[in-house]
């Protein structure tokens, strides 16, 4: 989307709401009950430098991007009743307890 499209898109609203409408980002909440989850929009930035030819929307909250694993283990987790986060917890450890392990073999030789 360019900035011809957010004008065109934001002259088709009727004139009755542009003032009533609050501008939000759509954010993936897997397992989320409601309306859609959004955050909303601090400020825009006009990109300058590097970012020349950007309009930078900055969120009122950070955002991070996860991979395609990490969304597909959290859907997995959701299926199973867990907890996205406690179930890389327990893979972590998992690693860890393994790396531990190779390294005692290793020290008792």
């Amino acid at each position: 989307m360019d900035i011809q499209d957010l004008h065109n898109f934001i002259n088709r609203i009727p004139t009755s709401k542009p003032t009533s409408s609050k501008l939000c980002i759509q954010v993936s909440s897997p397992g989320h009950v409601g309306g859609t989850p959004t955050v909303s929009v601090d400020h825009m930035i006009n990109g300058f430098d590097w970012d020349t030819g950007k309009i930078i929307i900055v969120p009122s909250k950070p955002l991070s991007v996860l991979s395609e694993a990490d969304v597909k283990a959290i859907h997995e987790s959701l299926k199973l009743g867990q907890s996205w986060y406690s179930s890389n917890e327990r893979q972590s450890l998992k690693e860890r307890i393994l790396r531990l392990e190779q390294e005692n073999t290793i020290l008792k030789k």
